[in-house]
């Protein structure tokens, strides 16, 4: 048993070091890195060309670590930074795209045929103790992965760009705010994960076998040892993994060893449904961070300034969205001709779109469950076998086919709620692990109960005679197919369809609604099952025959390429995604070119330029043919530019509503301003909320910005750090202006800029002393102890409270001395000018006084601050002077004395005060 042991922990180790680089890559870019097996698949021929070439394993090790990081900043660059500001799973499954282009690659190079290659050290040497013998290249990938261990919690814990890492895990906006490079950041995590998944390619597959899908098939179990221990711990992923290494071998040791997947599964399963974060793993604490959408003005201003000025001026005719009727006819018309297939095509062409009918039901089912209720499942291709047995082993005990592919639907519908239960708990990389687990345990016990699925040899699937022509065939697969797409139509539209989006857009919404998100989810995972199964009974149909091999677990990554490429939520999206996974593999298999290739190179293409999928953008074809065929026009009939009216000039007075005050004038610029915004205007959306803002503020100065909820005070604060672009006017930052393009947020903030939004901000998972330390990274401050650094007494002059707490989780702080913390951290950075966006929300007045007088103090020591703040009373007793923002404009600005005696705010907002 020993023996069993110590081989369980080798493996586990390995199962660590390539679970550390996903997790790695997963906290500070909440991604899981489907790329990494196609990362260690390429680094693991590498090391093989270099051993055949001769170079000794010790240039080859080191060298395979390199190339793997290379690969890992390639990824980044290419894929997560593109799509950065899209959802975390559509980045995901960009790295699934690449994952298929560079298994691809190493096929189309080297070929699909299992290879071997030379482990460090020969068979033999290493120590024997009794019966208990360890070998030398044991002894070897038990080092090298204890300290690769500790050098990856020494980089996370005790180095600069590890607190930066758990800082932007955390919130990366935030963490930008305070100084961090976030692009760099994740580009060295990406780098960081590529190396340690090349690292555990080159350990691994010695002992396994080489080939294209070998390392992914690793990493794929390697899923199911890193979620035991919990995905966002570093010691819980390998304590996990090692867990995981030893209970598996000593399985195949003393029980069937058929069955280590399904054993796994059971096991991952329980603890999950127990613990969903994992045994060591816990719930992340993020910080609740605003969601500001990509800002569309400066693409709209580009695009017209090259139009001729009668086109940009006038609107373009609207895209006109097809009528219902007219997609309806539409419907009807493809529908015909799809009937009609048959008495013009030939047999090969027939059973080819019969195939395309049946995988689209499968597709649509997946829909179902990732467009319909956000669940994104891997287990696709256990519920198409489901499907396929069940119809197989009915027919062949005497059933009618007919009620025999109903039987399969259901069988498919309850293996899916009951797989729901615990898939219920979960979200995320949970969720997608759990089904993932599930899809490589069912091939198992299809072997596993060979007498009754026929194990290995498969079972075929006997047809009545009306069908044994490949005609009534196709109409019989076509006509389900229009059914369950109508059917599903209308679940859409129904009340549980509606049920499933408020789920998939908001579960805490959906409570408020009296929904329970988890009875929703389960309606959705039952029947996108039971579609499923009726898919894989129908394709088994078509075929006349079933066996295990027609349903691994890369069937399950197809099936949600379709539904990505398609279009997420998209019926008819469902269709095209299945015609392009259908017929590619023919195609493909024809050019001599791997469709693992091809599928990528699509999946990455539609990621990049139709995130909708194909569905949206044929739809979006005749209006974007019909506004260029405008625009063209317009061109041609307008000889010249007529004249524009001029826009009133800044000295012009701007009428506000009844009662403001908008003091706006032509005034030069501030001679000695710190800061300073000239005829600014910025929004969200095609609609400004700041409008023709003029704001400056000298050194040493507290302003104080008034207004109601909604003025556009916080959207002030966002444009002068940098988190919002202007849309018109400039930003002054000691007299130089500064320019969207190259004075991001982190560079504003080392320039001198500290903004404490709303909220405070403080990291939850970080001490006191790291919360402190990452205000360093917008100073010069390099140094990475905190032992000498004068800042931090400085802060602790102002907030003494900190420094008895510097070992304590900000997280567990009161609100005050959150706040006390956060404005301490961004004087760390030693700022010139200082935001605070709401700083007494949530305090106790005698909280919020200290925090005032503090401010003060702080302003004394030449620090200019500006100030949002509800409680206008307690800004102006503090500020020197106050503008006042009501609907993105100042109507009323002045010294804080003569605001204060201001009949109109005193009326308005003193009052309440």
């Amino acid at each position: 048993m020993v023996s069993v042991i110590i081989s369980g922990i080798i493996m586990g180790m390995l199962y660590a070091l390539a679970g550390l680089g996903l997790v790695v890559v997963y906290r500070t870019s909440k991604v899981l890195n489907f790329a990494m097996g196609g990362i260690g698949a390429l680094v693991a021929y590498a090391a093989s060309d270099g051993l055949q070439l001769g170079l000794p394993y010790w240039v080859v090790l080191p060298v395979g670590i390199l190339f793997g990081a290379l690969l890992g900043g390639l990824v980044q660059t290419a894929v997560a930074r593109p799509l950065r500001k899209r959802p975390h799973l559509t980045i995901s499954l960009g790295t699934l795209g690449v994952l298929l282009i560079f298994e691809g690659v190493a096929g189309l190079r080297y070929g699909y045929a299992p290879q071997s290659i030379s482990p460090a050290f020969s068979s033999g040497g290493g120590f024997t103790m009794g019966s208990v013998s360890v070998s030398t290249n044991q002894l070897f990938i038990a080092a090298v992965g204890v300290a690769a261990t500790i050098l990856l919690l020494v980089i996370i814990r005790k180095t600069r760009l590890g607190l930066s890492m758990r800082a932007v895990s955390s919130g990366p906006h935030t963490a930008e705010l305070l100084g961090v490079n976030i692009g760099r950041v994740r580009l060295s995590s990406w780098m960081l994960g590529g190396a340690y998944g090349g690292l555990a390619a080159v350990l691994v597959t010695p002992l396994t076998f080489l080939s294209p899908h070998s390392f992914t098939t690793f990493l794929l179990t390697a899923f199911g040892a890193v979620v035991l221990g919990g995905f966002t711990s570093i010691a819980g992923v390998v304590v996990g993994a090692l867990f995981f290494g030893v209970a598996s071998n000593l399985l195949l040791s003393y029980l069937d060893p058929s069955l280590i997947s399904t054993y796994t599964f059971i096991g991952v399963a329980l603890v999950l449904f127990l613990r969903p974060n994992g045994i060591f793993g816990k719930r992340e604490r993020d910080i609740s961070e605003p969601h500001l959408p990509n800002n569309r003005f400066a693409s709209s201003r580009f695009r017209l300034a090259r139009l001729p000025v009668a086109v940009a001026s006038e609107p373009l005719p609207p895209a006109r969205p097809i009528t219902g009727r007219t997609r309806m006819m539409l419907w009807l018309v493809a529908a015909g001709l799809f009937g009609l297939v048959p008495f013009f095509a030939t047999g090969q062409t027939v059973f080819l779109l019969a195939t395309v009918f049946a995988t689209f039901i499968g597709v649509l089912g997946l829909n179902v469950l990732a467009g319909f209720s956000g669940q994104v499942s891997l287990g696709h291709s256990a519920f198409l076998a489901i499907g396929a047995y069940t119809t197989a082993i009915a027919t062949s005990h005497g059933m009618p086919l007919l009620p025999a592919l109903l039987l399969a639907g259901i069988v498919g519908g309850i293996a899916g709620f009951l797989l729901g239960l615990p898939a219920t708990r979960l979200s995320g990389i949970y969720l997608t692990v759990l089904t993932l687990i599930f899809a490589f345990a069912l091939p198992e016990l299809i072997l596993f109960l060979a007498p009754l699925t026929g194990g290995a040899s498969g079972l075929p699937v006997p047809l009545p005679d009306f069908l044994n022509d490949d005609i009534m065939l196709y109409w019989l697969v076509f006509i389900i197919a229009i059914v369950i797409g109508i059917g599903v139509f209308l679940l859409g539209r129904s009340r549980l369809g509606r049920s499933w989006r408020a789920v998939r857009d908001s579960p805490d919404g959906a409570r408020s609604l009296g929904l329970n998100p988890a009875v929703v989810k389960l309606t959705a995972f039952s029947l996108g099952s039971g579609l499923a199964a009726l898919s894989g009974a129908l394709s088994g149909m078509l075929v006349g025959f079933v066996g295990p091999d027609s349903f691994g677990v890369l069937v399950s990554i197809y099936a949600l390429l379709a539904v990505v490429l398609g279009g997420v939520g998209s019926i008819p999206g469902s269709l095209l995604g299945a015609f392009f996974i259908t017929l590619v593999p023919t195609v493909t298999g024809q050019l001599g070119i791997p469709q693992d290739l091809v599928f990528g190179v699509a999946l990455l293409l539609v990621l990049y330029f139709a995130p909708r999928g194909l569905a949206e953008l044929f739809a979006a074809v005749p209006g974007a043919v019909r506004r260029g065929t405008a625009v063209l026009r317009r061109r041609s009939t307008v000889p010249n530019p007529p004249t524009v009216p001029a826009m009133p000039s800044a000295s012009t007075p701007v009428t506000g509503p009844a009662g403001e005050r908008n003091v706006r004038h032509n005034a030069p610029p501030v001679d000695g301003a710190l800061l300073e915004l000239r005829d600014v205007s910025a929004g969200y959306s095609l609609e400004p909320v700041l409008r023709e803002i003029d704001v400056s503020i000298a050194p040493g100065e507290i302003l104080a910005l008034l207004g109601a909820n909604g003025a556009g005070k916080s959207t002030l604060l966002r444009v002068v750090s940098g988190v919002l672009p202007a849309i018109t006017g400039s930003v002054a930052w000691r007299g130089q202006t500064l320019e969207d393009t190259t004075a991001s947020t982190y560079r504003r903030a080392r320039m001198g800029i500290a903004h404490v939004p709303e909220g405070r901000g403080i990291f939850p998972d970080l001490s006191v002393r790291e919360n402190l330390m990452m205000g360093t990274f917008g100073s010069r401050v390099t140094s990475h102890s905190s032992a000498d650094h004068a800042e931090f007494d400085r802060v602790f002059l102002h907030f003494p409270i900190l420094r008895d707490r510097l070992g304590q989780q900000a997280g567990t702080l009161s609100g005050g001395q959150q706040q006390m913390l956060a404005i301490g951290r961004a004087l760390v950075s030693r700022p010139a000018l200082l935001m605070l966006d709401e700083p007494s929300l949530g305090l106790s007045p005698l909280i919020s006084q200290q925090v005032f007088g503090i401010l003060r103090d702080i302003a004394d020591t030449g620090v200019s601050i500006l100030l949002v703040e509800q409680n206008a009373r307690a800004s102006l007793a503090l500020a020197d002077r106050a503008c006042v923002l009501s609907r993105g404009r100042i109507v009323l600005s002045g010294t804080a004395a003569e605001l204060a005696s201001d009949e109109l705010l005193r009326s308005t907002y003193l009052e309440v005060n």
